[in-house]
């Protein structure tokens, strides 16, 4: 509750307010939410000036009302698991080689590059569908392009843009006759959803809390045997200088790629630049004696 409370007044009410000046959009906002015990009280989660404030949805209304349960997590779910697999193939590992090397910051990457691809479409789509009574009727309908909105047709048409870009609709029909027939989309649709029903809290009781911060916790039966140390390794960061290289050798394959852009080179081309100036500072500052030799 205390992560949260932090994050609501340090993180999003300085963030909407950006965007609001930047819409030129009165200073005012709701952050609608469920009723999720991890949550604190909504009388601390209102900003100094009453303006921008969190709002309970009714109990047990939250799959039918909450835009984010009327697509948006289901299309992040997919986008994540999507590029999981496209990971897992590029990297060359068996599946449980792949899944034994992966760890957090990597899932959290994972995450980040799959809520990029929830796309604006998605979120107005999926509010006008939780919410659609909420908006001004003649803005609702102006606005046809929502009509009969599906995210999942919208979240395939996206991917097949992408999955299938350069190539022909004859390759396309190709692919999807040879593999059409081995695909279970039942066991499919429970792979995509086989998380849903897992909590995302834990409520625990004051002797725990004060076991898990105890220096010496109590335990009530027998301990795991400990991960042997051994078996991990801890592979130290990069030098300033082996980066240089690096960087050296994947610009040279960008700016001959396919897939170079402008955007892209450029990128690179700071990072670049930012190693080479680390290497600088991090390098012994030589004397003018050293440029000389004697005779």
């Amino acid at each position: 509750s205390s992560i949260f409370e932090d994050w609501f007044h340090e993180e999003f009410v300085p963030k909407v307010r950006r965007h609001l000046r930047l819409k030129k959009m009165d200073s005012k906002a709701i952050l609608l939410m469920d009723h999720c015990p991890a949550h604190p009280g909504i009388e601390s989660l209102t900003s100094l000036d009453k303006k921008i404030k969190a709002v309970f949805l009714p109990k047990n209304t939250t799959s039918k009302l909450q835009p984010l349960d009327q697509g948006i997590i289901a299309t992040l779910k997919r986008n994540y698991r999507r590029n999981l697999i496209v990971n897992m193939v590029d990297s060359s590992l068996s599946v449980s080689d792949y899944l034994r090397q992966l760890n957090i910051k990597g899932a959290i990457h994972l995450v980040g590059a799959a809520w990029e691809g929830v796309t604006e479409r998605t979120v107005r789509g999926c509010w006008r569908k939780g919410l659609g009574a909420a908006f001004d009727e003649e803005e609702a309908d102006s606005d046809t392009s929502f009509d009969g909105f599906d995210v999942q047709d919208l979240f395939d048409a996206e991917c097949r843009a992408a999955d299938f870009a350069g190539f022909s609709d004859v390759d396309v029909q190709q692919a999807q006759q040879v593999l059409g027939s081995d695909i279970d989309e039942g066991m499919m649709e429970t792979w995509l959803s086989f998380d849903n029903e897992e909590p995302t809290f834990e409520k625990m009781s004051d002797e725990e809390i004060i076991q898990s911060v105890s220096q010496d916790p109590v335990s009530d039966g027998p301990t795991e045997p400990a991960e042997d140390d051994d078996e991990i390794v801890y592979e130290p960061p990069p030098t300033a200088t082996k980066a240089v290289k690096g960087l050296e050798v994947a610009l040279r394959w960008l700016e001959s790629s396919e897939c170079a852009t402008a955007a892209k080179v450029a990128h690179l081309r700071n990072l670049l630049h930012d190693a080479k100036s680390d290497a600088r500072n991090r390098s012994t500052q030589r004397k003018m004696t050293d440029f000389f030799t004697k005779k």
